[in-house]
Parts: structure tokens; sequence; C-alpha cells
């Protein structure tokens, strides 16, 4: 553990004093002289072996590790162990892995020595409470009183990506206690909108890597030989298969912003069992215009949500996708078992 702490910790703090006075500038937050000294070695180690270019460190970083004092291997160690807790609390809460190394840099550059009971999950909630006004970098600021420069944001995001509001939005539900066929239009208007990816077995959550690796295991046909593409293109947004959509809905915990699988009374079912499972359904050509109806056809399912259009999450390389109902060859339609319809 201890060659990796090594590495790791230089080549982070290398990196930030590389962005010249940007380095220096975060360094001088609160990297203490102390820190610097203690890991000046070892960064100009980092330098001179490429490390900071994809090498590996072809020193023994235990015998570096074991000559330290030991006051400065706990320092090193500290800063580790709140790395790796960092990494593993943001994939537990389903933040994408960019805002997961986002915060370990932000931690190294300017929050060391702010350390709490609470700091790992304070600072998920600080990217968890992104909104269309308030930026990550407001949160961090307002909980541990720090200060980014419009450039110290720029750096960040050209690194790591931008960290985006990624929460559902149900602020235009009309009753977000029943699930009812109208706020299941909403949903899938707000999903399509926000451009919600598609990965076979997923309902709405975020993908993750670590969920992206469990499904690809899962579904190895349908997912595993597009683990590039939607690594690319869907990694860190909200996905869904078709039924996952409708699913999804039912299954979402507005209070939590969890997915709690069989909540609602809504079974785990796929595209065909769900259609079984409808106690109103009938053929496409007799459908009432009925916003929140599902569409059918063998092995795929939509939502209609009105004004002859309909929502799906349609496959890989589209995501969720609005159509009109005459433009696809559905052949039946149903009422959604446990939806309230009005």
């Amino acid at each position: 553990m201890a060659a990796v702490t090594v590495a790791t910790v230089a080549k982070k703090v290398a990196e930030i004093l590389a962005s010249s006075k940007k380095g220096r500038k975060f360094i001088g937050y609160v990297v203490g002289i102390t820190l610097i000294l203690v890991l000046l070695p070892l960064i100009a180690l980092v330098g001179l072996f490429g490390i900071m270019s994809g090498g590996e460190l072809p020193i023994d970083s235990e015998q570096i590790m074991a000559a330290l004092p030991a006051e400065d291997r706990a320092i090193i160690e500290s800063i580790n162990t709140v790395e790796n807790n960092i990494a593993a609390t943001f994939s537990q809460r389903g933040l994408p892995d960019s805002d997961g190394k986002k915060a370990q840099t932000i931690y190294i550059a300017c929050l060391i020595g702010k350390e709490s009971d609470s700091f790992v999950t304070d600072l998920a909630v600080c990217f968890e409470s992104v909104s269309d006004t308030v930026s990550v970098y407001d949160n961090i600021a307002d909980k541990f009183s720090v200060t980014f420069s419009e450039k110290d944001e720029k750096y960040f995001d050209e690194k790591y990506g931008v960290t985006c509001k990624n929460t559902v939005d149900t602020s235009g539900y009309v009753d977000i206690k029943t699930k009812n066929s109208r706020d299941l239009v909403t949903w899938a208007i707000n999903a399509c909108d926000a451009k919600w990816g598609y990965v076979y077995g997923t309902c709405g959550s975020v993908l993750t890597e670590s969920l992206l690796t469990s499904k690809a295991s899962q579904y190895p046909d349908e997912v595993e030989g597009n683990k590039d593409f939607i690594r690319e293109n869907w990694l860190g947004g909200r996905t869904a298969d078709c039924v996952g959509l409708i699913k999804g809905y039912s299954w979402y915990n507005a209070k939590t912003g969890e997915m709690d699988i069989g909540a609602n009374s809504m079974p785990d079912l796929g595209a065909n069992g769900m259609y079984d499972a409808a106690i109103e359904k009938s053929m496409i050509d007799t459908m009432p215009q009925t916003p929140g109806l599902a569409v059918w056809m063998d092995g795929h399912i939509g939502i209609y949500i009105g004004g002859g259009e309909v929502i799906d999450a349609y496959n890989t390389k589209t995501g969720l996708r609005r159509t009109k109902l005459a433009d696809t060859p559905w052949t039946h339609w149903l009422k959604i078992p446990n939806i309230k319809y009005s």
C-alpha cells in the first residue's frame, strides 16, 4: 500500500505544481511548508522518471516511505486514506468517476487540514447539490471557506469535465406521493430533455463505472460489446432501457433520490412481462388518447405522452428519443400496472 501511496500523492501534487501560477497558488492555500518538504523529493523523482507521462515509478517507494520520519509518513498515509474514501464514497453515491477525481484533486489542492468526521460526505454533497445557478465551486467555497478564481475553475473543468446538475427534477409533478400517469409523462419528457442514455438493464440511476461493469457482466451480449461507446457517451449521466424508463419512475424515491427496486408494487419485469401483467390492453388502433399509456411491440415498450408522440429508450447508440406514434410499428397499448390513471 505504501508504494501506491507515495506515487499517487506525489503525482497529484506534481500535477498541481506543474500548472505554473495555479500550482503555486493552490499549494499556498493550505498545504503547509512541512508537507511540501516531505513531498518535494518525491516530486523530483516523479518528474525525473516521467511518471506524469504515464510511466511507472521504477524505484522502491516503500523504501522511500521507510526512510521518512514517522510523522511525515503519517501525513502521506492520511492523505491517501482520505483520497481512497473520496473515491469509494463518490462511487457508492452514484457520482461519476470524473467527479471523484476532481474532488480528490481539489482536496489535495486546497482542503488539506479541513478534514472532519463528515468531510468526505460533505464534499460529496457539494457535488450532488449543484443546480442551474449554484456550481460545485460555490458549494465547496461556502462549505469549507475557500475561494476559486475563474482560472481555478477552468483548470478543473478542462481536466475533469464540468460538474452538472444530475438530480431528477420533480418540481412539475402534480402528486409526488402517488405514482400517476400525468407525472409519468413529465418524468419521460424531463428524461428525454436531459438526454438520458441507454444501457440495457438500467432504470434511471446515474451510470457509474461500477454499474457499467456490473451490467456488462450481467448482460454480456447487450452491454459488453458496447462498453467503449457507453463509457464515452453515457458514463456519469442517467441511463435506462425501454422498460427501465417506466420502472424507474415507479421506483424513484424523490426524498432520497434513490431507486428502490420493487417499490410502489412495481415488479421487476421486462417489456413483454409488463405487457403480460397489464389488465387493460388492446390493439394499437383502439388506443384512447390518454397520456401515460404504454405502447408496446414484441420486446420493446414506450410511453405515450399525448399529442400523437411517444418517448422511448430506443437503443445504446440513440438513448432516449421522442417520435410520432405513427412512425414506429407499435402493435398494442396498455395501462401500466400500479400506475394511477385519471
